[in-house]
């Protein structure tokens, strides 16, 4: 829920791409196609965090900090809605 949060959040004109790790994998093709990946940071999301995390410093420095930024707001989002619903 905290990724379509996040989704919503982005210009309209971006084209945008929901791969539920809990249903199936992320793949090479997934990652290749994307300017821009949010994971969570919970469960299976870790380790593609981590991929994240290392991915943008050595790949796309420019964009760690945004990277960064909407992995936390995404994290974030899903603790307040599990603590309040």
């Amino acid at each position: 829920m905290g990724l379509l949060t996040v989704a919503s959040l982005l210009p309209a004109a971006w084209e945008k791409k929901l791969v539920d790790l809990n249903l199936t994998a992320l793949t090479s093709q997934d990652l290749q196609w994307a300017d821009y990946v949010f994971l969570g940071v919970i469960g299976k999301e870790r380790l593609y965090y981590w991929k994240l995390f290392f991915g943008s410093i050595f790949c796309r420095p420019r964009n760690f900090s945004t990277a960064m930024t909407l992995a936390i707001y995404g994290f974030h989002f899903r603790r307040v809605f599990e603590q309040y619903l």
